[in-house]
């Protein structure tokens, strides 16, 4: 025989017991005093939140029989009596994500007409309405709008922005929150406490913060590790229960990551995975930590849910981390919790989040590098020519290659906008120097794509912060081998580099001597 789960048995019964809606509740408890009820009503917010258990305290609300308003519901009446044993006629829920089409739309249109059998009014309750069709919105649209005075609606959706602006315009909306870390716990320490189960308190908060501001989810993971650990929760039964692996461990990790240490870290990762933590699950709790980190070193330890040994025992972390470093490794490991495996290596993603992450991978750009108080930030080297007798070699003062340059505006583009990223990779670096950047591009549609403003202004925002100053942004089409018509070589004066976008390329590259030190190259000349 199936007993009823936790979360069915200790659903809220009135307006009191719903966690973290005061706000909701507040407003609906008003209404009812004040005889405003309104003929639908919109509750938004993520699942588990308590949507559908406060459409259902609603229901109650608006039919008990206590005179005494304040008191409604009082679950002692027959007809909350009714609902809450799930046998009153004049509740009616319906899951729109099975009753998706127009014909159940106006199945239920039909029967709005005819009167409560024995409550003021009926209530539909309708769950997950963002997933009715567009002409089964249409089709409720008008009952919606004009329904018979004995009809209240409750649309309920995790997603209100797939709703259509006519449905929410005749809704009273009502948003619904996450529920914090504490309100979880509060809520899962006194139905431990009913339920005669002694929990640790670290057990129920590692629940809470997995549930991730779902009650009903934290419920069910309690009912799960009440059956896993019986009447004794401890912390190290929650981490075997859902998988997970100690803070201490994800503490180290990160601390080598800090430090730079690769292969600390790696062994690190490894001997977590050879004990069958999923790397996806790991990498979630590593993009939890960095998250509180963060926020630590911002200077937000109040909006963390941690007790003040946990936050003192980071501190030493957010004192070595750099603020724009802890971001950026937010990004790869949230990468690593979103990508598939490769086949036969399903660490890797989570490897190439963290090698992406050690200091001495990242890209030394004005975003990721810390800044002294009297420091500017990097500036592009320039190709500078040491002064000599003609035909001398030209030698760049730090040369930068084309790969290099390029990766750097790659992986700030990835930040800005995804799409020109993707053209970018196309493009060929002619020219990098102090104040002037040149791309080419093989393809006509390509070379047009960067053009635009959009681009422009989003490739002036990366190359200020590569060089540090504005650099001129120029965009050409590669037709040949021979230097851009636009873009003249000159050869003027021996201690300064050409202008040829592709000569300065070739000797920032390769290095190179110049055969005359004065004039224009000849045609032979240049085609050397």
């Amino acid at each position: 025989m199936s007993s009823q789960s936790l979360y069915r048995r200790w659903r809220p019964q009135d307006f009191s017991e719903v966690v973290g809606q005061e706000h909701v509740s507040r407003t609906l408890q008003n209404a009812l005093r004040e005889g405003r009820i309104s003929h639908a009503y919109l509750f938004a917010g993520p699942r588990g939140t308590g949507k559908t258990s406060m459409a259902r305290i609603l229901a109650k609300a608006v039919n008990c029989l206590n005179d005494n308003v304040n008191l409604r519901p009082d679950n002692t009446c027959p007809v909350c009596v009714a609902i809450n044993e799930g046998r009153s006629i004049d509740l009616i829920e319906i899951d729109a994500a099975s009753n998706t089409s127009v014909d159940d739309v106006r199945d239920l249109r039909d029967k709005v007409a005819f009167r409560p059998s024995e409550s003021r009014y009926k209530v539909y309750i309708i769950d997950e309405v963002h997933m009715l069709s567009n002409a089964a919105f249409n089709a409720l649209l008008k009952t919606l709008e004009e329904p018979p005075e004995h009809v209240i609606f409750v649309l309920a959706t995790t997603e209100p922005h797939k709703i259509p602006a006519t449905i929410l315009s005749r809704c009273q909306r009502f948003d619904f929150r996450p529920l914090s870390v504490a309100e979880i716990e509060g809520r899962l320490a006194f139905i431990a406490e009913r339920e005669g189960v002694e929990a640790e308190k670290s057990a129920l908060t590692l629940i809470a913060r997995n549930a991730r501001g779902s009650m009903r989810d934290a419920i069910t993971m309690l009912d799960q590790a009440i059956a896993f650990g019986e009447s004794k929760l401890t912390r190290e039964q929650i981490l075997d229960m859902l998988g997970a692996v100690d803070e201490s461990k994800i503490v180290v990790i990160v601390d080598a990551m800090l430090d730079g240490d690769r292969r600390r870290g790696l062994e690190l990762l490894h001997s977590v995975a050879e004990r069958g933590i999923d790397p996806q699950q790991l990498a979630g709790q590593i993009v939890d930590f960095l998250r509180d980190l963060m926020l630590l070193k911002a200077g937000g330890s109040s909006l963390l849910s941690r007790s003040k040994s946990e936050i003192q025992e980071m501190e030493p972390l957010a004192e070595k981390a750099n603020l724009r470093s802890i971001i950026s490794s937010i990004r790869n490991f949230e990468e690593a919790f979103k990508s598939k495996a490769a086949l036969g290596h399903p660490d890797l993603p989570l490897e190439i989040a963290f090698l992406s992450s050690t200091p001495s991978a990242q890209p030394t750009t004005a975003l990721s590098k810390p800044l002294k108080p009297t420091e500017e930030p990097d500036r592009q080297p320039r190709l500078e020519s040491k002064s000599g007798p003609a035909g001398s070699k030209v030698t760049p003062s730090a040369p930068i290659s084309e790969t290099n340059v390029k990766q750097r505006i790659l992986t700030e583009l990835k930040k800005r906008d995804i799409m020109l990223q993707a053209i970018m990779r196309s493009g060929k670096v002619l020219k990098s120097t102090d104040g002037e950047f040149v791309v080419g591009f093989k393809s006509r549609f390509h070379k047009q794509k960067m053009e635009t403003e959009k681009a422009r202004s989003a490739m002036a925002e990366v190359l200020k912060s590569i060089f540090g100053k504005k650099t001129k942004f120029e965009v050409i089409l590669l037709t040949g081998n021979e230097p851009p018509a636009n873009l003249q070589v000159d050869f003027s004066h021996s201690n300064k580099m050409p202008s040829d976008p592709v000569v300065s390329y070739l000797i920032e590259k390769h290095g190179g001597a110049l055969s005359r030190a004065q004039g224009n190259p000849t045609e032979d000349e240049n085609e050397d």
